[in-house]
């Protein structure tokens, strides 16, 4: 688990990333779903908010929102039926809900959540993670989806076929904003460990990596917080036709640059087929392992940091020293 991109800001939370989902076993339905989050500075109004709530106060039934990224992405070229919308504040749950299934197997979303011991509350923050990522992609960004048309036939609020989340170069982002999109509740349904993982430990190492990575290229770049396909969507193309609508209507005409973390490694070559040029390869937690500091035994979690260059072409990094971390990595 995109989710999400945001601007810093000298507020509280910045940047919402979005992690990725695992892949299938063929290219032809990915799981390309990132969930990462966007806070920008000291989360410590969230953690001082929340502190005096514990697990067994917390009963509220909503969704989470954001800290996803990319979910299942399919390879096959786009159908012309499908039908890519520009999504709006009316139907920021259907995204969510969207997103929330496509990242179920997520091991960066199980990471933010994993400390809940609640099964039920566990996936009511993950549902308010992905509303807040959502909205925050509305207010800043854009949100663009598929409509699953034959499930709506039955019901109207069936999740869509496939939904991405993307943030704008001058998107400015503060505390304000984070109200507004809801990670008040992801602070308040969420135990302490759980909101040190988003707000305190994953928003400030995405955020610092993206500064890192892009440098001067920084306020050029659209973030891909998160992209998601649901089980429905497998094999129609879906990801890639939402891609190549943002590409064409937003980011190319430009000359913008597109940034996302993808947190399973299947994805990798699936979005250097989608015009990504591979970075860097950053840990981001130990699932297993409550340390948060010292050697650890456990394999960390990882996340791919890829750069869509200017209208598809290669990205080269602009920073000497990152130049030199990516030669030793």
């Amino acid at each position: 688990m995109d989710q999400s991109g945001f601007s810093k800001n000298s507020n509280i939370i910045n940047n919402l990333n979005i992690r990725d989902v695992n892949l299938y076993e063929n290219f032809n339905d990915i799981n390309i779903g990132e969930n990462k989050s966007k806070p920008n500075n000291s989360a410590a109004n969230f953690n001082s908010i929340s502190d005096n709530n514990n697990d067994n106060n917390c009963f509220i039934k909503q969704k989470l929102v954001p800290f996803i990224v990319e979910n299942n992405v399919d390879e096959n070229e786009a159908i012309d039926t499908l039908e890519v919308e520009i999504v709006d504040a009316s139907n920021y749950r259907k995204a969510a809900k969207t997103l929330q299934i496509a990242f179920v197997d997520d091991k960066f979303a199980e990471y933010l959540t994993k400390p809940i011991q609640s099964q039920f509350l566990k996936e009511q923050v993950e549902l308010a993670i992905f509303e807040a990522s959502v909205y925050s992609s509305i207010l800043d960004g854009l949100v663009v989806a598929i409509r699953d048309k034959e499930a709506e036939k039955i019901d109207p609020n069936a999740p869509f076929l496939a939904c991405a989340c993307f943030t704008k170069p001058d998107s400015t982002s503060g505390f304000w904003s984070m109200v507004r999109a809801g990670y008040l509740k992801v602070a308040w349904l969420a135990n302490k460990e759980c909101r040190r993982r988003v707000f305190q430990e994953q928003y400030p190492l995405l955020n610092e990596t993206k500064s890192k990575v892009l440098g001067k290229d920084y306020d050029e770049s659209w973030y891909l917080s998160d992209i998601g396909t649901t089980p429905n969507a497998r094999g129609k193309g879906c990801a890639r036709k939402l891609l190549e609508y943002v590409y064409k209507n937003f980011i190319d005409i430009n000359n913008h640059l597109c940034y996302l973390e993808s947190s399973h490694p299947r994805n990798k070559i699936i979005y250097e087929k989608l015009g990504f040029t591979y970075v860097m390869t950053i840990d981001v937690g130990h699932i297993n392992c409550d340390c948060t500091d010292g050697p650890c035994d456990e394999s960390p979690l990882q996340m791919d940091i890829m750069v869509r260059g200017i209208k598809g072409s290669k990205w080269i990094a602009n920073s000497k020293n990152l130049n030199q971390q990516i030669i030793k990595d």
